[in-house]
């Protein structure tokens, strides 16, 4: 994702959309790889990025509010 085809894409979209970034900004850092964050909801078991980094819970947070309100 911080290289190739399709980083080239996005910042290429992204530039479309007035945020101003390079390629160059894709890979200024280091991806962080942490021990997730586990926990049972009923049968299932969720796995997000540990505290403080907390996107996956807010990203599914509003994919599941999308998801209700049928937008494509």
């Amino acid at each position: 994702m911080i290289n190739g085809k399709w980083a080239e894409n996005f910042v290429k979209k992204a530039n479309e959309l007035n945020w101003k970034i390079t390629i160059d900004d894709m890979a200024a850092n280091e991806p962080r790889w942490v021990d997730p964050v586990r926990f049972k909801f009923r049968d299932y078991e969720i796995v997000a990025l540990a505290p403080p980094q907390q996107q996956g819970l807010q990203i599914a947070l509003v994919l599941g509010i999308l998801d209700k309100l049928e937008l494509d």
